[in-house]
């Protein structure tokens, strides 16, 4: 009788605590009451999609060469940017947007703004891309056309650090990113990116 009255004593609690347990799980049949937790995603139902930003970032610019050795400017060190873009969300992996984006090497005082050309949001990746025509303005001060292209990743968002590549090329003056180790170039130096 005894070794019962031990057995029953040990499994009520246990069969007790199952119920329990088994009765608050009933997860399927809650209804979400809120967001997700985490940084908020676009998507179809999201009305704007936006890519802003700025920072610095390692890279070179230069005036009349090819090379830094044959220019008749160059520095190869920290370029400032910061680009705004944003555009009604089109469901599509690329949504177009429109914005600005400028670039600004402190030491050369070489200088790129964006005047036009194709720009996209990927907002399930948290991307920016762009590649159109811009405005190079020299150290003498001269504006040149010239072309250029951009690619933006707000890695922090996925818990990584932001990247940025870029170049800016007119017939007298380039002002660019160097190569760097990343998926989108440059991780940044400072700064911050938000794309959504």
């Amino acid at each position: 009788m005894r070794s019962h009255k031990t057995t029953r004593r040990v499994i009520l609690p246990i069969l007790s605590t199952s119920a329990l347990l088994i009765g608050c799980d009933r997860a399927g049949e809650r209804a979400l009451t809120g967001p997700p937790v985490g940084r908020p995603q676009a998507d179809a139902s999201t009305q704007t999609v936006i890519g802003h930003g700025g920072g610095v970032v390692w890279g070179a610019s230069l005036e009349n060469g090819t090379r830094c050795l044959r220019a008749v400017v160059c520095n190869v060190g920290g370029l400032k940017f910061s680009f705004d873009f944003s555009g009604p969300n089109t469901g599509t992996a690329f949504v177009p947007v429109t914005g600005t984006w400028s670039v600004t090497d402190p030491v050369t005082n070489i200088q790129l703004v964006f005047t036009g050309g194709d720009a996209f949001i990927l907002p399930a990746v948290h991307e920016l891309t762009l590649s159109g025509t811009c405005a190079i303005t020299t150290p003498d001060g001269g504006t040149l056309p010239g072309t250029c292209d951009l690619l933006a990743c707000d890695a922090a968002s996925n818990g990584a650090v932001d990247e940025v590549s870029f170049d800016g090329v007119s017939a007298e003056a380039e002002i660019k990113t160097i190569p760097g180790a990343g998926d989108c170039g440059n991780q940044l130096a400072s700064g911050n990116l938000n794309i959504d």
